[in-house]
């Protein structure tokens, strides 16, 4: 069917298949060609047609008889010329243009029963249509208009408000303030779908410059930060590397700890540390302790300190005990 039945002058060829969009063009096609065409497809001539399934004398026919019989001829012929050989050949024989638009439907579109299964199934469609990762505005768009397209052939329509609302609902979370503002600043019941289309594709190319001119300064950032690593010499690099006041403190944090654990280590050691005279011989160099003249600890680690502390408790113990008991 691409590619033929396209001229204002030539009706679509229907070869057997996509009946659907051929019905939509065919629709077009018959009322550029009169209106009065379409009511003889949808109504018939009932009236002109005896009871053997012919026409009636055009002679005996009324002036309006007359006119209503040339516009069904008229319609006929517009069917005729639209349907290919094997097509034509199902309906050639039928007088009136509305058996021969009825046979092609019941043919290609299905009882009452199967339209009406293959509506519930587009209303299912249209319920569950979702924007998908990374799609367009016009994309999902013209993937909606499909599925109402559809709708419309089988005799269901949705209103534009509930377009308008659908559209708005299935947009990402980062277009929630764009979708607020269309709400309540536009009237959804009013606004043609090519309006809604028009603002959300110039907001999706405003989102879209935003990521793109924010990911290049990233990039540039990144950049330059390689090229300075890579000119700067290695006195000069660390001059910049310190410029940063927390790695500063972490680092002088790190080296002062370093350094206790060091001096305590090796305060542990001092009393265990021996050297060598001249002579060879070993020597302690221990700590002594002038108190009592003994190597290897202080004051307050000397055991015959310990021993004065602990008899000088226990006197003032006694002496407690003893005013206490002569205050009794």
């Amino acid at each position: 069917m691409e590619g033929d039945g396209l001229h204002v002058s030539r009706p679509p060829l229907f070869k057997g298949q996509n009946y659907e969009l051929w019905k939509m063009r065919m629709i077009g096609f018959i009322q550029y060609n009169g209106m009065e065409l379409i009511n003889i497809i949808k109504n018939g001539i009932p009236t002109l047609i005896d009871k053997s399934g012919e026409l009636l004398p055009f002679e005996s026919m009324t002036v309006e008889e007359k006119r209503v019989c040339q516009n069904n001829a008229k319609a006929r012929h517009i069917i005729m010329c639209a349907l290919s050989e094997e097509e034509m050949s199902k309906v050639h024989a039928m007088v009136s243009a509305k058996e021969m638009w009825d046979t092609l439907a019941l043919t290609y579109e299905g009882s009452k029963e199967v339209k009406r299964n293959k509506l519930t199934m587009l209303k299912r469609q249209y319920e569950m249509f979702a924007i998908e990762d990374q799609e367009s505005i016009q994309s999902m768009v013209s993937r909606l208009q499909v599925i109402l397209n559809s709708l419309r052939s089988l005799g269901s329509t949705v209103s534009q408000y509930e377009i308008n609302d659908k559209i708005l609902r299935i947009l990402p979370a980062k277009w929630r303030a764009q979708e607020t503002a269309l709400r309540t600043s536009k009237d959804l019941e009013a606004m043609p779908l090519e309006e809604l289309v028009g603002i959300l594709t110039i907001y999706e190319q405003v989102i879209q410059n935003d990521a793109g001119s924010t990911k290049g300064k990233v990039l540039a950032l990144k950049s330059s930060q390689k090229n300075v690593k890579k000119k700067v010499p290695p006195k000069a690099s660390e001059d910049i590397d310190n410029t940063s006041d927390d790695t500063e403190s972490d680092d002088e944090i790190s080296i002062l700890t370093n350094k206790i654990k060091r001096l305590l280590r090796k305060e542990s050691k001092r009393k265990e540390i021996r050297f060598r005279t001249k002579d060879g011989k070993e020597q302690d160099e221990r700590i002594i302790y002038y108190g009592c003249k003994k190597p290897g600890h202080f004051k307050l680690e000397c055991p015959d300190q310990v021993e004065e502390k602990e008899e000088k408790e226990k006197k003032k113990k006694f002496s407690k005990k003893k005013k206490s008991f002569m205050s009794t």
